[in-house]
Parts: C-alpha cells; structure tokens; sequence
C-alpha cells in the first residue's frame, strides 16, 4: 500500500531522447572528381568542333566552272616599274610578270557580313609553280581587296627511287560586310600559266572560326585534366615500352 505523501511534489525524469543522425556526407564534401570535370571540358570541345564543321558547309553555289585565259594579258608594267621593288625584286617580276587570267562574275550578295567560301584549284605543269591571286570587285569593279597563295608540282629522283609532291588548290574564307553586286579578278604569276583553273564560289551557313578555337582550346583543357586525372597516355606509353 503506497503511502499519501503530502506537502512534497514528486519530480519525474523525462525520457531520454534519442541521439540525432549524422547529416549525410554531400558530394560536394571531399575533393574534386578530375576525371568528370575533364569529360565534360571534352563534350563541350568536341561540340564545338562539330559547329565549327557545319558552319563551314556551303548553303548557296553563287559560281563554280572551269576557266581558261580569257585572253592574252598584258604583264603588269605598274609592278616592273614601281621604284621601291629592289633589283632582285624587279628582276623577278620582269621574269614572272603579274597577269590577268579571268574575270568572275557578276554575283550578289544578299546581306551584310555574308560569309564567302572561295575555292581554287589550277592545272600546274610537272615542275612549275604559280601564285593564284583573287581581287574582290565591288559594282563598279574597284578593288577592294585581294587573297591567294603559291601553287606549285615538283617532281624528282632520289635513292628510294621517284617522288612526286604538289600543292595544286586552296580555299579561302572572306567575309563581305555589305550587301551588293561583287567580281572576282583571277590574276597569276609563275614559271608557267595554267591552262586551266577550276574557282568556285559559295556562301557558308556562317563563321567557324569562333567556335573552331573555342573546341580546339576547350577540348585541350579537357585532355590535360584526363590525362592528370587517370594518367592515360602514360599508361600507354607505358604499355608499349
């Protein structure tokens, strides 16, 4: 039988509480993953260079066909005469003189900044060499500016036997910034004329080069972290050594 206590409170202990659980660990909590941050540099690399590759495809044929001189050209007096060629440089330009091949054009432009594909191709004799030189022309055919490079076909012999090289064509892209009726002046200088000459000219989708270096530098930065996070072409090397 419990005895009535009076005049004294009776104090209860409450029950103990559990011990809270350990937060979870976040990924964001140790070092940081090399090998998925370099993947990722990789994709967007990888992205770039496919842009860079399909801005470069042409949308729009403006001329393409084979040309011959249109007709016997004269040399170009101006460059023989210019007083500030030095005696070698006269003597080559007396040698090679500078002659007007075809004419391209007329072709329209239809907006600004419009990106042109020029491609040239030239029929070089075994053993020749001539520089392909592009003048654009506005409406009123003033030039405007001009591109081109050295086209050359050697051929030889040596102990291995014969060999032959050659650089017989080139593209080029130019940017148009204002809309409008343009020609293109095909000049030449070498050894020897071509007989003929392929030109091409087309309208690219856009620029490539933004997106070019930005997949060639990303894409790097990507390999660099691969390689310092998994060690992959020293492993190779390893391996094959």
């Amino acid at each position: 039988m419990t005895q009535p206590m009076f005049g004294r409170k009776t104090t209860e202990e409450p029950p103990p509480q559990p011990e809270p659980a350990p937060a979870p660990s976040r990924p964001d909590d140790g070092p940081v993953d090399l090998g998925r941050v370099a993947i990722v540099f990789i994709c967007f690399g990888l992205l770039g260079l496919i842009t860079a590759f399909v801005l470069s495809w042409p949308s729009e044929t403006y001329f393409s066909s084979r040309l011959t001189q249109s007709a016997p050209s004269q040399p170009k007096a101006a460059a023989q005469a210019d007083p500030e060629l030095d005696p070698e440089e006269a003597a080559e330009a007396k040698a090679h003189p500078v002659l007007n091949y075809a004419l391209v054009g007329p072709f329209v432009v239809r907006k600004a900044n419009q990106v042109l594909l020029v491609r040239v191709q030239a029929d070089i004799p075994k053993d020749g060499w001539t520089f392909v030189e592009s003048e654009v022309l506005d409406e009123r055919k003033d030039y405007l500016f001009s591109f081109g490079k050295e086209l050359w076909h050697e051929t030889g012999v040596d102990d291995e036997g014969p060999w032959t090289e050659a650089d017989r064509d080139y593209e080029m892209k130019i940017t148009i910034p204002v809309r409008g009726t343009y020609y293109l002046n095909i000049k030449t200088q070498g050894d020897q004329t071509p007989d003929t000459l392929y030109v091409s000219i087309g309208s690219a989708i856009g620029s490539s080069l933004p997106h070019l270096w930005f997949g060639i530098v990303v894409l790097g930065i990507g390999l660099v972290l691969n390689e310092a996070a998994n060690r992959t072409i020293l492993r190779l090397m390893d391996r094959f050594s």
